[in-house]
């Protein structure tokens, strides 16, 4: 097989990736934690002194990088030669299927399509997954085209190194496993058919092994690869997940971006850790990781049975249909920073893939795949990025994998159309470019979820632009920009902060004192009956709610977040303000009061920096009902928890 048009691809895909790495490229706005944990597993004699929470594989990767001494801009090259390794992978995959008309357009789609090119630029393990998801699909085909025990083995292999990077790939590994002993069982004797997937097995075993064996010396737990499962299963699940982004509880958000303490480990930083510090901080005792991530994933299902049956069914349908949409959800700064550098760069994305491979899916998946065997594996490969989103969340790294897959389905129906028009086949084409339009109309449609995420990002960003910007003018009109767009006061606090500083450097005390008061949650009076024609809004509700309390108005506040929680009775915060201004203003029995309030604390306000109001409006309602004993031990965790905050 002749590797020159492979290199023609990976060069042409290298190039670009420099090229975008040279307009993106920005040290100070890396994401740091992959480099920080390779650091740390040099130092420490390169064995994890603790479970890995991480993409072991990944780590490993950076670690030999930097003890060769690689800069970080090195590392950066290092991650544009990898993304175009799946470039030229993703060319070999679609020869396979197709035919090297189908490859040449493949190739050229995966060396300019957008979110591959970012992930090329960023220091994230996603990058080095594709790679070993590509060539493992790859190295399956080439087993089943020419079945060898080597050849099982070496895509079992890759399977597993990918399963070092995440470990989703197992199930992916599994389910090939049975695949191959179905198609071996009705020829070959019983313990013959378990060969194939013997082989397939103990290759995927090879990486995995080593990295459980480290986990279980530095915990004592069996974790196969990762100790985080439970956390972002939690994250992608409980009341605030919409089906896109990562949603840590907001107990984690203010402890990962509280000020920074001397000698403080950045370690401590991360959500693992992060993660179970709140863990032991809910439960009243320390966890070991993986008990932590045990407990994590029982509050997931938790918010799950709280959500009911038909509204988990809604979730679940809204992530399919996210899975093809153009909107690239990015659950980082570093990656919104490069998307927003990049931005021309990217527009080739899934708005314009996802069509054309949903018709060459429609045009091509027998061909591809014209043997049962083929066939179930091709749909394995194509399912497991699915079946990760629908788990946790549609987030961009989830989906590098599935737009890899998607993008030999689109070049062949590229090609078949190129066919067909030169056939003349007019009517074909027509057709075809009928359903592409109805198609891409359907993935492009308005959703109001997508707009809140993009939304958020923008805010998130530009509250960032203003705050490293270097002069006061740019300052301000970054914060400005953020505050903007923003629907409700909490989501541009960051913004108001920073232009009441902003503003009290320049002299101007009112304009500071203005800003101050936004930031915490007075309205004006143009937000404020803006806000309040918002009757079937619960976030606008909450912060006219909120509004009312901080003006001691507490008859009216109490009202309105009544109406807030019963259009979100699974948001604790909003269901605690309920409470609060129901006790304070006496609309609520004490009785009554103590169960909205320990309703909020069963759907996550132990994970609030409210979480001690919270357990001391219940010890005030246990003093009134007269139950002393229950009363003292909520003014424990009320201290307890007040102690993790403000320590």
């Amino acid at each position: 097989m002749s590797i020159g048009p492979h290199a023609c691809v990976f060069g042409l895909a290298l190039g670009l990736r420099l090229l975008a790495m040279v307009r993106a490229f920005d040290p100070a706005a890396t994401f740091e934690k992959f480099p920080l944990l390779a650091r740390t597993l040099i130092a420490d004699g390169w064995v994890a002194r603790e479970p890995f929470a991480y993409s072991p594989a990944y780590i490993y990767w950076l670690a030999l990088l930097i003890r060769a001494g690689a800069t970080p801009l090195a590392l950066c090259i290092a991650q544009a030669v990898l993304a175009a390794l799946a470039c030229a992978l993703i060319f070999d995959l679609a020869k396979r299927l197709f035919g090297p008309a189908e490859a040449v357009v493949a190739g050229v789609l995966a060396a300019a399509f957008g979110p591959f090119l970012l992930f090329s630029v960023e220091l994230e393990s996603d990058g080095l997954g594709l790679v070993l998801y590509c060539a493992a699909a790859v190295a399956l085909l080439a087993a089943l085209d020419r079945p060898a025990p080597l050849r099982l083995a070496v895509a079992g292999l890759l399977l597993g190194l990918r399963a070092v990077q995440r470990p989703d790939a197992i199930l992916l590994a599994a389910f090939l496993a049975v695949v191959l002993w179905r198609a071996a069982r009705p020829t070959s004797a019983r313990l013959s058919a378990l060969a194939a997937p013997a082989w397939l097995l103990a290759g995927c075993l090879v990486p995995i092994l080593p990295i459980a064996l480290q986990n279980f010396k530095a915990s004592g737990e069996i974790i196969p690869v990762t100790s985080s499962g439970g956390w972002v299963f939690y994250a992608s699940q409980n009341h605030a997940a919409g089906g896109l982004s990562y949603f840590p509880p907001p107990l984690a958000y203010a402890v990962m971006h509280a000020p920074h303490r001397e000698g403080e480990d950045p370690l401590d930083r991360l959500d693992d850790r992060v993660s179970r510090r709140l863990a032991a901080l809910a439960a009243g005792r320390d966890m070991r990781p993986g008990e932590a991530s045990r407990f994590w994933r029982a509050e997931g299902w938790r918010s799950i049975e709280r959500r009911g049956l038909v509204r988990q069914a809604v979730l679940q349908a809204r992530k399919i249909g996210y899975l093809l949409r153009p909107y690239e959800g990015h659950d980082s700064l570093p990656l919104l920073l490069k998307s927003r550098r990049l931005s021309a760069w990217t527009s080739l994305g899934m708005g314009i893939v996802a069509p054309l491979a949903l018709l060459g899916l429609g045009l091509g998946f027998r061909r591809a795949a014209p043997g049962g065997l083929r066939r179930l594996a091709l749909s394995g490969f194509l399912l497991l990025p699915a079946v990760t989103m629908s788990l946790f969340y549609v987030g961009s790294r989830f989906r590098l994998e599935l737009e890899a897959m998607l993008l030999p389905f689109a070049a062949a129906a590229l090609v078949w159309l190129g066919r067909r028009a030169r056939e003349r086949e007019w009517s074909k084409v027509a057709a075809s470019a009928v359903v592409v339009a109805l198609l891409a109309a359907l993935v492009h449609a308005p959703d109001r979820e997508i707009a809140r995420q993009e939304r958020l990002g923008f805010i998130q960003l530009h509250t960032f632009l203003g705050e490293r910007a270097g002069g006061a003018a740019e300052a301000e009109s970054e914060f400005r920009r953020a505050a903007g767009a923003a629907l409700y006061p909490a989501e541009a606090e960051g913004a108001q902060r920073g232009l009441a500083l902003a503003s009290r450097r320049r002299g101007d005390a009112a304009a500071a004192m203005r800003y101050e008061a936004q930031a915490s949650g007075l309205l004006d009076e143009d937000e404020l009956r803006r806000l309040g024609a918002l009757h079937d809004d619960p976030d606008a509700q909450w912060a006219v709610g909120r509004h009312w309390m901080l003006r001691g108005d507490l008859a009216r506040a109490a009202d309105t977040l009544a109406r807030a929680a019963t259009l979100a009775p699974d948001d604790p915060d909003i269901l605690l303000s309920r409470a609060l201004a129901a006790f304070e203003t006496g609309r609520a029995a004490p009785d009554l009061v103590a169960a909205w309030t320990e309703e909020a604390l069963h759907a996550g306000l132990r994970f609030s920096p409210n979480a001690a109001t919270g357990f001391s409006l219940l010890a005030r309602c246990y003093d009134r009902l007269g139950r002393r004993q229950e009363a003292e031990t909520a003014w424990r965790e009320a201290a307890r928890f007040e102690g993790f905050f403000w320590p």
